[in-house]
């Protein structure tokens, strides 16, 4: 073989063994991206998740949630069985007093009240009412 033959073969075995290289660090690299792909999308998408809507702040106390003219009365809930079922934190109710003889009606004693249950103790409810009548 000449030298030229030679030359050549040796620049097509080193062009080989460069693309050779070249695909595996390649190969490792699109890998490693494809790899790192669903934890970016998981930080990424957690941190819109978890960020609170603009403009809207949720109350820090219960303070916050009692308009100004108001005040919260806590009531005895005859009911609370019934009510448990069917209310959440806040509602509106109306409220009735029980007769004060038997035989008469109850009282109906406000109409569209709104109603709270107590963080702390759920058994306990109070209503929201202005606090002149």
């Amino acid at each position: 073989m000449s030298n030229i033959q030679l030359l050549l073969e040796k620049l097509i075995k080193n062009r080989i063994h460069q693309v050779r290289g070249w695909r595996l660090r390649t190969q490792i690299l699109v890998l490693f991206f494809i790899s790192a792909l669903p934890v970016i999308l998981r930080v990424s998408l957690d941190r819109e998740t978890t960020k609170p809507p603009e403009g809207i702040l949720g109350p820090q106390s219960i303070d916050t949630l009692i308009p100004h003219g108001f005040t919260l009365v806590p009531i005895e809930v005859q009911n609370s069985d019934s009510l448990n079922s069917i209310l959440g934190n806040k509602g509106i109710v109306n409220l009735l007093a029980p007769p004060r003889e038997e035989g008469q009606k109850t009282r109906l004693i406000a109409q569209r009240v709104p109603i709270l249950r107590a963080p702390l103790n759920p058994s306990q409810f109070a209503v929201l009412v202005p606090e002149k009548i």
